[in-house]
């Protein structure tokens, strides 16, 4: 069997409303040098059925069933049965245009890009539908990088391409305890590559889906947990130089102000952990935040939550 062009990885786990979308998009793309791998994630529902329907009318997909592990486990899975020269991830409950990798492989093979990016449209039941632009300060890795953490760029894997030959070079992985930002982790290690280059593409080829389901809608101690180890596993790996020092300087806020949003410190230990943070929390630019860090320290935990939510 040839070795496909891209290789496509989807973690899916209890999907049966929304996954024949996410394939049918992916067996109408205008590039058809493709393998499509789904990792079954320990589903409970129809989706291992309806996976493996797919998986005998199109050889080019493959379906594997595993225990449930978390989705980075399910990704390394993927990546490491994967075969393609490039990579790019897509969720179970998201689509994507019919020339999504027909784009992003042009632009790859023109501007000999070992990474390219593209925007994305974000909707969801009940919610507007709206263009997300990727802005990029730099073309190396360490821009880009910086640019996800400032928030120019979206943090996840199923808007970029990535040659697989940088990922082996990187050594590129995803950690199993580590289900929380476990894409932007991996992105770290990536874009860290000083020489890797990176193209934008400014059109919303993927269209992104925001579920009720999803990890940042039911945030609980598990996931706080998995954020700290997150943030532990960034604290190891980025440069000790700016502009990742400051950022760095952020994380304890970050842990703090998550911890507090979704009720996992006990309001006994709020205060104590606000003065650990206290001098960086004010030093926000937002006057809506400085206030509500106030209300923390005036342990009004109700107007603070109200003022700190996004």
């Amino acid at each position: 069997m040839n070795t496909p062009e891209i290789s496509l990885i989807s973690p899916i786990y209890n999907a049966e409303s929304t996954i024949r979308r996410m394939i049918d998009s992916v067996i109408q793309q205008s590039f058809t040098d493709w393998e499509l791998i789904l990792v079954d994630d320990g589903s409970t529902d129809e989706t291992p059925k309806i996976l493996d329907e797919y998986s005998h009318k199109d050889k080019r997909i493959t379906v594997y069933h595993k225990e449930n592990g978390g989705v980075a486990e399910a990704r390394q899975f993927g990546l490491e049965v994967s075969k393609g020269n490039y990579l790019i991830h897509i969720d179970a409950d998201d689509w994507v245009d019919t020339d999504f990798l027909e784009s992003l492989y042009k632009v790859s093979t023109q501007e000999k890009s070992e990474i390219v990016i593209c925007d994305f449209q974000e909707e969801g039941i009940g919610l507007p539908s709206r263009v997300r632009s990727q802005i990029i300060s730099g073309s190396s890795g360490e821009n880009i990088l910086f640019d996800i953490f400032s928030g120019r760029i979206y943090g996840a894997l199923w808007n970029k391409l990535i040659k697989r030959a940088i990922i082996e070079e990187t050594g590129a992985h995803f950690k199993k305890e580590i289900n929380y930002s476990e894409d932007v982790f991996f992105l770290a290690q990536v874009l860290l590559k000083k020489d890797c280059k990176v193209s934008v593409i400014n059109k919303p080829l993927y269209h992104y889906t925001i579920s009720q389901k999803s990890l940042t809608h039911n945030f609980t101690e598990k996931s706080f947990n998995s954020l700290c180890r997150y943030y532990d596993s960034l604290n190891t790996i980025l440069p000790k130089r700016e502009p990742f020092l400051s950022f760095l300087e952020t994380l304890p806020m970050g842990r703090f102000t998550a911890g507090f949003l979704y009720k996992i410190f006990p309001e006994s230990v709020i205060p104590n952990e606000f003065q650990k943070v206290k001098k960086i929390a004010y030093q926000t630019k937002s006057l809506r935040w400085k206030i509500g860090y106030l209300a923390i320290e005036l342990r009004m935990y109700k107007l603070a939550r109200i003022l700190l939510k996004l």
